[in-house]
């Protein structure tokens, strides 16, 4: 009996799993309320305590101690799949649509600013800026390459801030990730080495691990116009888990053997690459009323070509991985604006929309990462009083439609036939006090 398609089946599996985050759409750069309400259009403004992590140089603009802490709620599941795999073989697919399962993403952030003799500042922020989940059910016709994919990172960051006169300010700092991949799981099926054999054995990856990185930051601002720059440095991070198989058949195969044998539990190890990223804005301020920015954000996702992943037992169905990817750098171009009123301008309107291009092309565009060029708008409001300030904002986003070929899935058989068709939104808030 030969198990070199099983061992295919399983390589899929693996191969999606540590990447399953990488990926503009999976890329949370929604991590302080007042900067997405103005579709995070900030590099240049700067000016509340999540300068920490949009723009470090911006710390210096306070006078006072400050805390912030919030978060946001992802609304995911609004994602359908048009499968065109009963064209390959109906009696595994059945075509027609899939829709993604519910669920609710929650990254949150904390914020603390320090100034410090009036020159220099120091900012410590807590982010969750890579993760969530897609989730397709186990009738699906995506169950073979993805069942569940969850990630969740936290990025504690420190950094220094040093304002130089006449406008300008430069920050540098330190960043330390933390990532847990909970679960990557898919069906796998065993009709090719026996029609019989309808049940479907289920393989899950779970790992975790951590980095460090570093970023740097400019600022220059006055009355009327305010500019920023930034650079955060990508990570690659060393994951360490298991990979597990369960409903597997104990059918004998000759030997003494059973299928079962041929799938056995263990360690394994792998990298997560996430990318550097860099980016610029510029702000303009017509009077103190009104504030406009545009930025162009870059996510450095082309350093992404390749990934490996090591398992200590390998068997004739189980072997480690090397698998190209070849992804994209994304650019994201965002516009954001303000318009602040009452008194001492403390209560303040804020919209923007942005358009971001794809990192994943679709001959490595799997389940577990329906990535397209999108597009999102936001709406928000914020009020600033003496020691406290309140910031809320909703965003909305929707995917381009990404189709898949009969050829790509030919090619590699975890990129699944067909149409993918997504929207999220996002609603958060964030509350700061001044000391």
């Amino acid at each position: 009996m030969s198990f070199r398609w099983l061992k295919a089946a399983v390589a899929a599996a693996l191969v999606l799993a540590a990447p399953m985050a990488l990926a503009s759409g999976f890329h949370i750069y929604e991590q302080g309320a007042k900067a997405s309400a103005q579709a995070v259009a900030f590099i240049a403004r700067a000016d509340d305590p999540s300068a920490n992590w949009y723009n470090p140089a911006g710390l210096t603009q306070f006078d006072r101690p400050m805390i912030s802490i919030g978060g946001s709620l992802v609304f995911l599941g609004d994602t359908q799949f048009d499968s065109k795999m009963d064209n390959i073989n109906p009696v595994l697919w059945d075509g027609g649509t899939d829709d993604m399962e519910d669920n609710i993403g929650t990254p949150v952030h904390l914020y603390y600013v320090q100034p410090i003799g009036g020159k220099f500042a120091l900012g410590v922020g807590v982010t969750t800026p890579f993760g969530l989940v897609t989730e397709w059910s186990e009738k699906s016709d995506l169950r073979l390459s993805s069942r569940k994919a969850d990630l969740e990172t936290i990025v504690l960051n420190v950094n220094g801030a040093f304002d130089f006169g006449c406008g300008w300010s430069g920050a540098v700092g330190v960043d330390y990730l933390m990532a847990d991949l909970i679960s990557f799981s898919r069906n796998i099926s065993l009709r090719s080495i026996n029609p019989a054999l309808s049940t479907e054995p289920f393989v899950d990856l779970s790992g975790d691990g951590d980095d460090f990185g570093w970023n740097a930051a400019i600022r220059y601002g006055d009355e009327k116009f305010a500019f920023g720059a930034f650079y955060r440095s990508g990570y690659g991070v060393e994951l360490d888990g298991d990979i597990n198989f369960s409903g597997v058949p104990n059918i004998p195969v000759g030997g003494g053997l059973t299928i079962r044998d041929f799938f056995p539990d263990g360690p394994g190890a792998g990298t997560l690459d996430l990318p550097a990223s860099y980016g610029a804005g510029v702000a303009f301020m017509p009077n103190k009323n009104w504030e406009f920015e545009f930025d162009i954000h870059v996510m450095q996702w082309s350093d992404f070509e390749e990934l490996a992943v090591d398992l200590e037992k390998n068997t004739a169905a189980v072997d480690d991985i090397y698998q190209k990817e070849d992804w994209d750098t994304t650019y994201s171009y965002r516009l954001g604006g303000s318009y602040g009123f009452g008194t001492d301008e403390a209560h303040e309107i804020r919209a923007g929309a942005y358009y971001e291009t794809a990192a994943v092309p679709t001959e490595t565009l799997r389940p577990s990462i329906p990535d397209s060029p999108r597009t999102g708008l936001s709406v928000g409001y914020g009020y600033q009083g003496k020691s406290f300030s309140f910031d809320f904002y909703y965003m909305y986003i929707t995917l381009d439609d990404v189709s898949t070929s009969r050829s790509e899935f030919l090619d590699d058989n975890s990129v699944v036939w067909g149409t993918y068709e997504s929207s999220l939104s996002l609603l958060g808030v964030t509350a700061g006090f001044k000391f």
